[in-house]
């Protein structure tokens, strides 16, 4: 195909930049595809480059495959974590209870090891077990309540670390029923008068040789 003069002219302004890049339309690349010398040789280059591979415009143009999603990995618990998971929630509660931490432990606990160390060593004492629940009765009876469930939880995981001192024996919680009659050798009142049990406010606690060492704190009517 020959060029005509005009299309001659408009080649030359557009390798001389003269065409503004705005108004360069379908027919000018057209005109340089099929008659420009040089673009026409930079385009046999590219496609002699190795690895250049023809593209399938209808496989382009589909809606790329999602990847799978990824399996999740299953993580083995911590044994020594999960032994721990007991003690790790008492450290929790008591911690976060900072009048109970001054009253039963003289001090607040420290956030790392040595904080649940000292809460252990206070657990595996008996003593230290009856003093907390001397803490807690007293709560109980100035604020005519009973014990919350962080507070019950407190004591009953103290006796449990206790109990791993023992073989064949156990210390033990002991609620009380409501409805039962109240009597002296196995309630305490929390209120000031009372026949019959209401409610149970804080269990009272057995050692380890089956004596009753603090009687069930009781609401009665």
């Amino acid at each position: 195909m020959q060029l005509n003069a005009e299309q001659k002219r408009r080649i030359e302004r557009l390798r001389e930049g003269a065409w503004p890049a705005d108004k360069l339309g379908w027919s000018d690349l057209l005109l340089l595809l099929r008659h420009d010398p040089d673009l026409r040789s930079l385009i046999a280059e590219i496609a002699r480059q190795p690895g250049l591979e023809p593209v399938d415009m209808a496989e382009a143009s589909a809606d790329p495959v999602p990847a799978p999603a990824p399996v999740p990995v299953a993580i083995a618990p911590d044994p020594l974590r999960t032994a721990l998971s007991g003690p790790l929630r008492l450290h929790a509660l008591v911690e976060r209870d900072e009048a109970l931490c001054l009253a039963w432990l003289a001090a607040p606990l420290a956030a790392d090891g040595s904080g649940l160390t000292r809460l252990i060593a206070n657990a595996s004492h008996w003593d230290r077990i009856e003093a907390l629940w001397d803490v807690l009765a007293q709560r109980c009876k100035h604020a005519q309540r009973a014990a919350t469930p962080d507070e019950t939880a407190i004591v009953e995981e103290c006796v449990r670390i206790h109990n791993l001192l023992w073989e064949g024996r156990q210390a033990i919680t002991v609620p009380a029923t409501a409805g039962d009659g109240f009597d002296f050798g196995i309630h305490e009142r929390g209120n000031a008068a009372g026949q019959a049990v209401r409610q149970s406010w804080l269990p009272g606690l057995k050692n380890a040789a089956g004596q009753l060492r603090k009687k069930t704190l009781v609401y009665t009517v």
